[in-house]
């Protein structure tokens, strides 16, 4: 059978009543009245004929106000918030700024009131569903704590040292934390977290670039300035005449011209001379060769030649190769970037 409660309270009682919350000590209570410490009084038990000091209406409506209240705020499923006067068990769990801790350790005025979010060694944070070991980012964190490395989180005014900044330092369980400042994460194997590399800007001292332009075939008005030999081929004999061309002269001859014919004529009476020893009349004999110019040169008719001129070439395309090297150094290699500490979750 279920010993759940088979009735509720339905609100606080004597909230709208007379009543009186019992003082700590019968002495702030007064005689026969209620206090934390005794209750009501022996005179409280002693008949009223015999002197004694019936129990006050007050007084029972300040006690069931007390506890009712509880009841009711626990009923709904309340959670009490710390407060320094009170002692608190292991087990015990308590608000703290709207967070929910679990008190691991006894403390209180008994021994040392220590608040829940200034030691985890005392108080664990009920709220945080991170696992130990995550890495996150946080927006708006300040920094508190041992060594200034825990994180202040929006809201809270209490370094929780549940976190510690990832600065490469203590992780305050005998380790170190990784050093993210200024670093991008890159997905990795379990077994290769924590390996570094990379760097922020470009340094390549000596680039090779080899390659080929595209083939391109050559314009008319690309082409060099040049010259082209070619010969004729022989096509057979031809003739010439004689044109205007004459061959003339002529000479002296006695008395008459005996015998001149064909290209020799008299042309005219002269004398001969004296000393030859002939006193009579001489004859010049001229020569005409046009009178009997006749044939010709040998010919073989009209007739043409052919010309052959040489071609050279294929009209094929052609490329220019391409190398060089440079260096490039100090070229920016980040993209675009938001910058967020990041912290990592420690064990509790």
């Amino acid at each position: 059978m279920s010993n759940y409660p088979k009735f509720q309270i339905p609100g606080v009682i004597a909230a709208n009543g007379e009543y009186t919350i019992p003082p700590l000590t019968p002495t702030e209570a007064g005689t026969g009245r209620l206090s934390v410490q005794e209750g009501w009084g022996q005179v409280n038990a002693v008949p009223i004929e015999q002197g004694g000091i019936p129990p006050h209406k007050d007084d029972f409506n300040g006690i069931l106000l007390l506890i009712s209240q509880f009841a009711v705020w626990f009923q709904q499923g309340g959670i009490m918030n710390y407060s320094a006067l009170l002692d608190y068990e292991v087990g015990n769990e308590v608000f703290q700024n709207g967070t929910k801790y679990r008190c691991l350790q006894p403390n209180g005025p008994s021994t040392q009131a220590v608040a829940p979010g200034t030691n985890r060694a005392v108080w664990r944070n009920m709220d945080i569903t991170v696992p130990a070991g995550a890495i996150v980012p946080f927006y708006n964190v300040t920094l508190g704590g041992t060594g200034n490395r825990n994180p202040i989180f929006w809201g809270s005014t209490q370094a929780d040292a549940g976190w510690v900044l990832c600065d490469g330092g203590s992780d305050g369980k005998g380790g170190t934390t990784p050093n993210l400042i200024g670093k991008f994460i890159k997905g990795s194997l379990p077994k290769d977290a924590g390996t570094n590399g990379g760097a922020a800007t470009i340094e390549i001292q000596d680039l090779a670039v080899n390659g080929t332009i595209g083939g391109t075939a050559l314009t008319v008005a690309q082409l060099p300035a040049h010259t082209h030999t070619g010969s004729a081929v022989s096509a057979g004999n031809h003739a010439h005449t004689r044109g205007n061309m004459n061959i003339t002269g002529a000479f002296w001859g006695e008395n008459e011209c005996y015998g001149a014919n064909g290209a020799f004529s008299r042309s005219g009476a002269g004398y001969a001379n004296k000393t030859e020893g002939n006193n009579g009349n001489q004859n010049d004999i001229s020569f005409d060769a046009s009178k009997t110019w006749s044939g010709q040169t040998s010919t073989n008719g009209a007739h043409t030649h052919s010309l052959a001129i040489g071609s050279t070439g294929s009209g094929q395309t052609h490329t220019h190769t391409l190398n060089a090297n440079v260096a490039i150094t100090g070229v920016s290699n980040e993209p675009p970037f938001y910058t967020l500490a990041y912290f990592l979750r420690l064990p509790e």
